[in-house]
């Protein structure tokens, strides 16, 4: 009987964690269309899944397709920290990013990784895994994503899509 009841206690704490994750993934304004300045496109999902497409106005080709986690606000910085230990980016250094600009603030801050399980170009699939992270801010006034590639240091900016 105790078995039963461990196990019972158990799996509701695992299915709401699960539904936490889903809500934060749901509810989180990050999870919208968003268009880059070059006209890329990039879709996060509510269901976990995103789509970055070369072209907004294309969105049948030349695109990569896979998985996204985010982290948001401390944690965010804790995981970049902590779990992202190889581009020795520590708290002290996240701050002051962070304190070069007014218009962000920790609450906003994010750390996104994507699992990239498709690209296609010209028609051409290539499937396999490889791993993006990105840190930033959603910097609310001006409904923007401001992102940098944490391997590449290239800088990306987008706008929430209407």
């Amino acid at each position: 009987m105790k078995k039963i009841i461990s196990l019972s206690i158990v799996l509701c704490f695992v299915f709401a964690l699960i539904g936490c994750n889903d809500a934060r993934i749901k509810y989180d304004v990050v999870v919208n269309k968003w268009v880059g300045e070059g006209g890329t496109l990039l879709d996060f999902k509510t269901d976990g899944s995103f789509v970055w497409f070369q072209n907004k106005d294309n969105p049948k080709d030349n695109y990569i397709s896979g998985t996204y986690v985010f982290y948001k606000g401390q944690e965010a910085m804790d995981y970049i920290t902590n779990d992202l230990s190889q581009f020795a980016l520590t708290n002290e250094i996240q701050q002051k990013y962070m304190e070069a600009d007014k218009k962000r603030i920790l609450d906003n801050y994010y750390c996104v990784v994507l699992t990239n399980t498709l690209l296609v170009v010209d028609n051409v699939e290539t499937v396999g895994q490889t791993f993006t992270y990105y840190m930033g801010f959603y910097i609310d006034e001006d409904k923007m994503l401001e992102f940098i590639n944490m391997g590449t240091v290239n800088y990306a900016k987008f706008t929430l899509q209407e």
